[in-house]
């Protein structure tokens, strides 16, 4: 081939390089986020499903609904007691024996439960509120 010889007749010019490869990165990484997204939410839901998480919930419902006067007291502690079962896996509350704490937590909770007189509205309150801290300390 001389170098005056045109470009266009050299047999060079039919010579096409290959196409470049398709880059499958992005869709590997959208699948990645997608499954370690769904991932994440099953375990949020799992956890939400825990019978101490439910008694959580339900037991900051009852609090609610007292501090607007929509719950009845004397069904309160009850539901309560029942919470409480639940969240903590018991049949009974008097088989749960943790500290002297509890125990004093379990006498007024069963005081106000079974008195004659409507349960004082505070004191309702205040055990509920134990009774969620009762159920953070148990956490595993």
């Amino acid at each position: 081939m001389s170098s005056n010889t045109p470009l266009i007749e050299t047999p060079f010019l039919d010579i096409l390089s290959p196409p470049a490869p398709v880059d499958h990165s992005l869709w590997l990484w959208a699948a990645l986020i997608i499954f370690v997204l769904l991932g994440l939410v099953m375990l949020y839901l799992i956890w939400q499903r825990r019978p101490q998480q439910q008694a959580r919930r339900q037991l900051q419902r009852l609090l609610h609904a007292l501090d607007n006067k929509q719950a009845d007291l004397k069904q309160s502690l009850f539901d309560l007691n029942r919470q409480l079962c639940h969240g903590l896996g018991l049949t009974h509350l008097r088989a749960y024996q943790p500290s002297t704490d509890w125990q004093a937590f379990y006498q007024r909770l069963t005081q106000q439960q079974y008195r004659a007189a409507t349960p004082d509205r505070e004191l309702t309150r205040q055990l509920i509120r134990e009774a969620l801290v009762w159920l953070q300390r148990s956490r595993p």
